[in-house]
């Protein structure tokens, strides 16, 4: 893990079948910064978020987070609630 990281992905790969949705993704975010995913449709952004939250398990390497404080429900609801 890099030092100072709060999240770090590092070479995970997610497969749905004969389709790799990640190829040996890897990132790292410092603390109090704010990063952003972008890419064309079907390029993985939406399975990398699943992965990081924990609703996608990689296929190989974990993902290592630090200093993520869990969210909540209640929070979590009264934060989408407009």
């Amino acid at each position: 893990m890099n030092p100072g990281s709060v999240l770090e992905v590092r070479s995970v790969t997610v497969r749905f079948g004969g389709l790799t949705a990640l190829d040996a993704v890897s990132l790292a975010v410092p603390p109090r910064h704010v990063m952003g995913v972008i890419g064309p449709n079907g390029a993985g952004k939406t399975t990398l978020l699943n992965l990081v939250s924990g609703f996608q398990l990689p296929n190989a390497k974990p993902v290592t987070s630090v200093d993520v404080a869990p969210i909540a429900p209640k929070t979590q609801l009264e934060a989408s609630i407009a």
